[in-house]
């Protein structure tokens, strides 16, 4: 379409010589409408290519949300998790403590026998609910897998992660969950740990991991947050 455009401009130009006044006018008409189209061609060109950039963007964006959200509750999994913890154990060597709640739904079994796994679900959404409710922007509620969550908690030390897991553990009870199932009444297990007794986040896992299966064998329903 340039080349058809040159073409026009030369042939007016040629006519002009010749003193063809009206077929010089008629050739820079039609060098202009060239002109227009491929203006307007290459403008919806860079159009196109801008909103497949931005389609492309969007997909990517998507697909970094996917890869990192549990699709059941909406919130961050396991792979989030890591991330978090990895990025706050380089402040915890700058000296901010940080802790975590690792929670086990009690007996989410028998809910799922007793109720079936639809009403299960909804159990494991209203818990994820109550987590997110419950946490600050800077915290960060997880699913860890299962009926298991896991709540990092930024700028935080032991004491104050032992406060907000006993809120958390006494909300969760208080839920109205009968509103899911006639009969229905969910609690959880929680062991918490804090970046001083941890010296990177697996540690920091293994010993919440070690106080929520010591408050399971004590009967469940409890939070501990020592050896």
């Amino acid at each position: 379409m340039r080349e058809a455009r040159i073409a026009w401009h030369e042939l007016s130009a040629v006519y002009e010589r010749l003193g063809e006044t009206q077929a010089a006018l008629d050739a820079l008409r039609s060098a202009i409408a060239y002109d227009t189209r491929l203006r307007d061609k290459e403008a919806l060109d860079r159009a196109a290519r801008n909103e497949m950039r931005m389609e492309l963007a969007r997909a990517a964006s998507e697909w970094s949300r996917l890869a990192e959200e549990d699709a059941l509750t909406g919130l961050p999994n396991r792979r989030a998790l890591g991330v978090w913890l990895a990025a706050a154990f380089l402040r915890v060597r700058r000296g901010e403590p940080i802790a975590i709640l690792l929670l086990d739904i009690d007996h989410f079994k028998a809910i799922n026998d007793t109720y079936g796994h639809l009403v299960g679900d909804v159990v494991l959404r209203e818990v994820a609910s109550l987590l997110r409710d419950g946490t600050r922007p800077s915290d960060l509620p997880s699913r860890f897998g299962g009926e298991e969550f896991v709540v990092a908690l930024a700028s935080t030390d032991i004491a104050r992660a032992l406060d907000i897991a006993a809120r958390i553990h006494g909300e969760v009870a208080r839920h109205t969950w009968t509103a899911s199932a006639p009969g229905l009444a969910v609690t959880v297990s929680i062991g918490v740990a804090g970046s001083a007794e941890a010296a990177d986040p697996e540690a920091l896992l293994a010993v919440a991991d070690r106080r929520l299966y010591a408050a399971k064998r004590a009967g469940r329903n409890l939070v501990i947050a020592a050896d």
